[in-house]
């Protein structure tokens, strides 16, 4: 699955997964868990495009996290995508 297809499966995941959670601070508890799980298993840490920047940001791994960030402030700092 292409990257840009995993972030589009995400948001419809992240939609579907807040509506279900009555407790917010559960679901911000949770899904942070689940996509450093999902980055884990893809086994690319190396941010490649915005999409993979956009899954990684919202990883429980400050690692992952970190890469995203870094990858958009290089890459937004330019004005390019």
């Amino acid at each position: 699955m292409s990257w840009p297809a995993r972030l589009s499966a995400l948001m419809e995941m992240h939609d579907q997964l807040r509506d279900e959670f009555v407790d917010f601070q559960e679901f911000c508890d949770v899904f942070p868990r689940f996509i450093k799980q999902l980055v884990d298993r893809f086994g690319s840490t190396e941010v490649t495009c915005f999409e993979q920047a956009q899954v990684m940001a919202n990883s429980a791994n400050k690692l992952h996290r970190d890469a995203a960030g870094e990858w958009l402030a290089r890459h937004y700092a330019r004005g390019a995508r």
